[in-house]
């Protein structure tokens, strides 16, 4: 029973204690609870909004980095974003860790993160380190920071930023050597395969929360939106660099590729790789009614097309999954959420 489930029933033996309800009524009500808690979670929530005063904070906040940053540019290289990163910390310390707002986590620790990085790269620019070393340098700064922040605040999306900021030293070195080996067209395997690692990162926290209530489901969520950034950019940007001269393969493998992408999302009942798999499949559409000089109207229909469908699929979610996991292997199915 995780905290909410237990405070409710505390409440409800409470309200029957006091007799505003029998105890027939009360034993109800805590069964309701715990059959509504174990129903499954297909709107995949994500608790990043509590109130308008999230919005309003998360406003003052950009605002105020925004400022910081603008009048550091004035003192000297990198003390703008460093001035930014500690306004962004001292937002966290007050609205995050103290009075719990998470639109203003999401925001300032991703800005947190982003402004380090940009002062600690600007700081070691002014030597004579090698462009290399100044990311790798900077990267692992902002990553040991950003972890840092996470163990502090438990921000879900700082996981995140520290799984980005921990993927740039191998990748940096990845795409170097493949730039001296004369292997440069390949570059794109070294952000797949980032990416994959990632997506497994994500599926153990999934695994861990598979009813999708806790923190871990959020961090998740994350995670896989960090994944599906990297291997659906990199192999869509891959195939368009390779197939540029042969548009019909370019646009048969783009669609087999995201449907592909949305067979895994509904498997593991995340709607990321799908959402970013999205604007590719409507750039191949408007390659087609391009070149057939149809663009407006024949774009505009399966644009409908496209949308009505998702509207549909999100619909009836569940009873897709549930046909869907029946195809994959036991194993699988012990790892993501239930289809009941």
């Amino acid at each position: 029973m995780d905290d909410g489930a237990a405070q409710f029933a505390r409440s409800i033996d409470e309200a029957r204690d006091a007799g505003v309800i029998d105890a027939e009524t009360a034993d109800s009500l805590k069964r309701f609870n715990v059959d509504k808690s174990s129903r499954p979670n297909d709107v995949e929530r994500l608790r990043v909004f509590s109130g308008f005063n999230d919005f309003f904070v998360v406003v003052a906040s950009v605002i105020s980095m925004v400022a910081a940053f603008s009048i550091g540019m004035t003192m000297a290289a990198g003390v703008g974003p460093l001035m930014a990163a500690v306004i962004a910390w001292l937002v966290l310390e007050v609205f995050v860790k103290k009075r719990r707002l998470p639109l203003v986590g999401v925001v300032v620790a991703v800005a947190f993160s982003g402004f380090l990085f940009a002062a600690v790269s600007t700081l070691l620019e002014a030597g004579d380190a090698p462009e290399w070393l100044v990311v790798v340098a900077a990267a692992v700064i902002t990553a040991t920071a950003s972890y840092a922040a996470w163990r502090r605040f438990a921000v879900p999306i700082s996981v995140a930023t520290v799984v980005a900021a921990s993927l740039v030293p191998p990748v940096v070195m990845g795409v170097a050597a493949f730039e001296s080996s004369g292997g440069i067209n390949a570059i794109w395997l070294i952000f797949v395969a980032a990416g994959m690692a990632v997506f497994c990162y994500a599926m153990r926290w999934d695994a861990a929360d598979r009813s999708r209530t806790t923190y871990k489901a959020d961090v998740a969520f994350w995670l896989h939106i960090l994944a599906a950034s990297l291997v659906v950019h990199s192999v869509f940007t891959w195939l368009t660099s390779l197939l540029e001269t042969n548009e019909i393969l370019w646009i048969s493998l783009v669609v087999a590729l995201y449907g592909l992408l949305a067979c895994i999302s509904i498997i593991i009942d995340r709607r990321a790789l799908m959402a970013s798999a999205l604007i590719y499949l409507l750039i191949a559409a408007a390659q087609v009614f391009s070149d057939s000089g149809a663009v407006k109207s024949g774009f505009a229909v399966v644009a409908l097309l496209v949308g009505l469908k998702l509207l549909l699929l999100s619909v009836y979610w569940i009873p897709v999954r549930r046909v869907v996991l029946r195809l994959v292997p036991p194993r699988i199915r012990d790892l993501v959420p239930l289809a009941t």
